[in-house]
Order: C-alpha cells, then sequence, then structure tokens
C-alpha cells in the first residue's frame, strides 16, 4: 500500500524539512509525497507564524486537500503571548501550562483560525506539528545524549552551541536543516527518539493514533 500524500502549512522551509524527514521515517518511505504548502517554495522569505494562522483563516486552506490526503500543521509556541496568536503560557488558574497543556490551548486556536466547520469537515485529515517551543527542540535528540534532548525552551541556542562545539556552526537554510533532521527518515532511528521529547512525542503519539499500523 502506498504511502498517504501529506501537505505541509509550516512557519519556515526549515520547519518544512523536519517534518518531511519525520513522515519519511515514519513511515519507512524515502520517497513519501510531502508538499510544502507554507511558506510557498516560490518565495519562502514568507514564513512565520502569523503566515500559519493567515493561511489556515484563508480559502487556500480548504483547498489544500484537493491533491493531499492529510495537511500537517506546524507552529512553534516561543512566542505564542503575542498578538494575534494570543495564547497565554499560564492557565486561566495563573499557574503556567505544562506542554500538553500548552499544545492543546495552542491546537484550540489552530481550530478557531481554520473555522470549526471546516475542522469538524476535515479534522480526520489534519495532524498538528506544534512545537514547544521551536522546531530545534525535535532535532536535539539526533544531536544530543544527555537531558537536554528534552529541553522545551532554549533549544535553538541549544542546537547552537552543540554544533559549534563540532566546529559545524548552524545555518538557517533549509537544506542544512534538511541534513540535521536526516536521521529521522530512518524508521528505527525514529522510533528510538520518539518519545525522548515531550512535543515530538505528541506528534508521533497523533500520528500512531490516525495509522495504528504503522
Amino acid at each position: 500500500m502506498p504511502s498517504p500524500r501529506f501537505a505541509v502549512i509550516s512557519e519556515g522551509a526549515t520547519d518544512y524539512e523536519v517534518i518531511h524527514s519525520i513522515l519519511a521515517g515514519f513511515f519507512a518511505d524515502d520517497a513519501i509525497v510531502v508538499r510544502q504548502l507554507q511558506p510557498n517554495p516560490a518565495t519562502p522569505q514568507h514564513g512565520n507564524w502569523a503566515e500559519v494562522l493567515k493561511y489556515c483563516s484563508s480559502e487556500r486552506f480548504a483547498g489544500a486537500f484537493h491533491d493531499n490526503d492529510f495537511v500537517v500543521i506546524q507552529i512553534d509556541t516561543d512566542v505564542c503571548e503575542r498578538a494575534p496568536f494570543n495564547v497565554p503560557r499560564s492557565a486561566p488558574d495563573g499557574q503556567l501550562r505544562s506542554v500538553s497543556e500548552l499544545i492543546e490551548a495552542v491546537r484550540l486556536r489552530l481550530i478557531d483560525s481554520v473555522g470549526l466547520a471546516l475542522y469538524q469537515q476535515r479534522q480526520h485529515q489534519i495532524l498538528f506539528a506544534i512545537c514547544v517551543d521551536a522546531i530545534e527542540c525535535w532535532l536535539l535528540p539526533l544531536h544530543l545524549s544527555d537531558e537536554r534532548r528534552a529541553a522545551a525552551s532554549g533549544c535553538l541556542e541549544t542546537l547552537k552551541a552543540c554544533l559549534a562545539a563540532r566546529n559545524k556552526p548552524l545555518s538557517k537554510k533549509h537544506g542544512h536543516y534538511r541534513r540535521l533532521a536526516q536521521g529521522y527518515t530512518d524508521a528505527a532511528t525514529l522510533r528510538a527518539h520518539a518519545d525522548v521529547n515531550p512535543s515530538l512525542s505528541r506528534f508521533i503519539a497523533d500520528l500512531r493514533a490516525v495509522f495504528p499500523a504503522r
């Protein structure tokens, strides 16, 4: 059976590369179809969290399912309190939200952007890749062997320091992130690291729920 076709709405081309690698490893399919919708590959400079929200609330979102079986919405939580993102890091009782609670709050915010009616129609085809607090947190398990692999904050600086120690400076170019995430294209490596980082673990758990035979 061929792998399903995915489209990705993400903050940037670097985020797309990480999601692509994870999907390739999850399905053990290097040739899996994973299309980048946002940012538009023709204008990759137009990428950030605001563009993700804009895309989800536009007519383009409904069209994302025309040639794709599933749509992955990726967003970081590092600036989730900024307008118009408007997701507080603290719960109404004033307590700092846990990773799972923050993911759920951001998920509801994305559903609000999509619109409840459209979401209810397409929810079985939508996956949320919510990175607490950045996509770099999902790369740490591949490049570290200590407790920092499970970090949910400061991950960009941690990854930079890790690579600098190996004389491999971090580049925000998508090709560099493709190489950084390459390990996840191996199914065994992905399984070994899938539960190390809490928000990565949630994304993998959601994939397993939709595709239990994988």
